[in-house]
């Protein structure tokens, strides 16, 4: 399952390999998503900023934003470079987590979101994602999870079991998306949503992995990112997408 908030209103993306909604999008990543390619990752920044990566059945291959040279040029400098982008977090303006084939680089937000083992090599994460208020959360490779200023319903969600995908709302404290390791996902949304979403996690089979088996019983990775701003998300299921924009007590659909 692949979801992601934007952190602009009204913004997200979620998909599963079979079917794929997203609102407010950008037109310039409008344009990809609509080629229809299976996604391994997407995140949205701040403005027109966004990341996406083909799942490897599609190529693996994958585009940064010109807006991220504005506001966040270490990426985009990354992006230049000759290492492969895993995938990329983004925070407010200049703050990040990228992970690449070689290595994993973050900015300096004056908290340590990304340990540091005792010979100065980073610890690898699953994900990482900036939430509301400087609220920040990482899971490493391992499954340890590493916060600061979550909400206590977040952190109970957390607690429950093995998390695979975390992802939180830069526009609400208690707005979140999870995926545990077992294939499971919980989530706290605007009720306008919460159709579109359960179209979409409801759907069991792991398209987005070349090696998985045949059968119907293999839990699907959910790809889900927020907007930077209130209401927007998006989340992806395949070869088709949607984006939403949620304004209170209205959503409209594009």
């Amino acid at each position: 399952m692949l979801f992601a908030f934007g952190r602009s209103e009204g913004r997200y993306y979620i998909a599963n390999g079979k079917r794929n909604y997203w609102k407010n999008v950008p037109n310039s990543l409008a344009q990809h998503l609509k080629k229809e390619h299976v996604l391994h990752a997407i995140s949205f920044g701040v403005e027109d900023t966004w990341f996406f990566k083909e799942a490897s059945r599609d190529g693996s291959s994958y585009c940064l934003s010109s807006a991220a040279a504005v506001y966040y040029p270490r990426v985009h400098e990354i992006y230049q470079s000759d290492e492969a982008i895993n995938w990329v977090a983004f925070g407010p303006r200049e703050q990040y987590v990228v992970d690449t084939q070689q290595r994993l680089y973050h900015s300096n937000t004056g908290k340590e979101m990304v340990r540091q083992y005792k010979d100065g090599g980073t610890v690898s994460l699953r994900c990482a994602s900036f939430g509301h208020d400087g609220a920040w959360v990482c899971v490493e490779d391992d499954g340890a999870i590493w916060s600061s200023g979550l909400s206590a319903k977040v952190q109970a969600a957390l607690d429950k079991k093995a998390v695979r995908n975390v992802q939180l709302s830069a526009n609400s404290p208690i707005i979140f998306f999870i995926e545990y390791v077992d294939g499971e996902t919980t989530w706290n949304m605007p009720s306008s949503w919460s159709s579109d979403i359960e179209s979409i996690v409801n759907i069991s089979v792991r398209l987005d992995d070349p090696g998985a088996p045949g059968e119907q019983s293999v839990s699907q990775r959910i790809i889900f990112a927020f907007g930077h701003e209130i209401g927007t998300f998006c989340i992806l299921n395949g070869p088709q997408a949607a984006w939403y924009v949620y304004f209170p007590g209205n959503s409209v659909y594009l």
